[in-house]
């Protein structure tokens, strides 16, 4: 029987094998894609989870000491106390599989899982070969499982990304505001821009989205226009409404990442909480308490979906943000308490305040 088994080796899934890992356990990932792999995701990591992954030699050449916001022709920049950091999902995700694999987690790529069956000392899990394991403590980290439908929630939005080369864009990270959409810009390497957006607004293709978008903003058509797609096409997925997930209450089972929570884009929190449910659950299956684990991981996320949600549809309504803006000279505490109230808090109750 496996002592430790964990169902997708994405962000939250590889983190909380490096946390068992740091705690003398060896655990066992089930990853039902390939490494390595893009992801549609802005692939910014927030101020809070920068120190730790610094634990775990991991820094970033591309350090974010501001983020600027732009809607219409009113244009907002926020001063980070401590500098955040972006890099790709191919580069990030390479990073955390080697440090797993260095500590000797087993990951099994390519193994989708059809089943779970709850038993008396733990978990039968059936993966896509036919091959049955036997597991005490499971953590799940993927957001979607077939055979549990009451894990999905309902698909809202739509998101695109890709990266270009050429933008005529200075600052490392910057947010579009559009009439029913947002859009963000990031470098993630020296030259390379990560773009991606989230709509409410459905399209046949992605192309029919960057057509409207330009048309709606001079100056995001003048940077579609300069820059250079890296792709062959745009990477298109639907989001789901977001908030927390209802999940299995069996013992001994951890939900992390996707499998727990979906958070707005817009926060900039998804790759930290995605790392900081891994760590914890690791912390808390170690302890054989999943109960606290669920009690924990709420608590300490309501305000931080509300904050989210609530940037979420300023973002997507340019006129109200532009109100936002305009006040926020005013009113340079309620600014501050807003960027805030969307951290992932697990971070800096362990290594300080950020």
């Amino acid at each position: 029987m496996k002592k430790y088994l964990i169902i997708g080796g994405g962000v939250a899934g590889l983190a909380a094998a490096c946390r068992l890992i740091e705690k003398g356990e060896k655990p066992l990932i089930l990853e039902a894609g390939s490494y390595p792999s893009h992801k549609i995701c802005g692939e910014f990591f927030s101020p809070e989870c920068v120190a730790w992954l610094k634990r775990w030699g991991i820094t970033f050449e591309q350090e974010i000491h501001q983020i600027t916001l732009r809607s219409g022709q009113r244009t907002f920049t926020y001063p980070l106390l401590q500098p955040a950091g972006s890099m790709s999902h191919l580069s990030f995700d390479s990073k955390l599989l080697n440090r797993a694999l260095e500590g000797g987690a087993e990951i099994w790529p390519n193994t989708p899982v059809l089943d779970i069956l709850p038993t008396a000392e733990g978990f039968l899990v059936t993966v896509s070969q036919g091959q049955k394991i036997e597991v005490k403590n499971l953590i799940v980290a993927v957001g979607k499982l077939p055979f549990f439908r009451k894990t999905a929630l309902k698909p809202t939005y739509y998101g695109i990304k890709a990266y270009f080369s050429h933008l005529p864009v200075k600052e490392k990270v910057v947010m579009f505001s559009l009439p029913g959409s947002y859009l963000g810009v990031s470098e993630v390497e020296k030259g390379i821009f990560n773009v991606a957006c989230l709509t409410q607004h459905p399209f046949a293709f992605a192309g029919e989205l960057i057509e409207k978008i330009k048309k709606e903003d001079a100056y995001l058509n003048d940077l579609f226009n300069e820059g250079k797609m890296l792709f062959s096409d745009w990477m298109v997925a639907s989001i789901p409404e977001f908030g927390l997930k209802a999940t299995p209450s069996w013992n001994r089972a951890y939900f992390i990442g996707d499998a727990s929570i979906t958070i707005p884009p817009a926060s900039g929190a998804g790759l930290s909480i995605a790392l900081a449910s891994g760590i914890l659950a690791a912390d808390y299956a170690k302890d054989g308490n999943p109960e606290g684990f669920k009690k924990a991981w709420k608590k300490s996320h309501l305000l931080q979906l509300k904050a989210a949600s609530l940037l979420h549809h300023l973002m997507l309504r340019p006129k109200l943000l532009q109100l936002a803006m305009r006040a926020s000279p005013f009113l340079p505490g309620l600014t501050n308490f807003s960027f805030r109230s969307t951290r992932e808090r697990y971070f800096s109750g362990h290594l300080g305040s950020y």
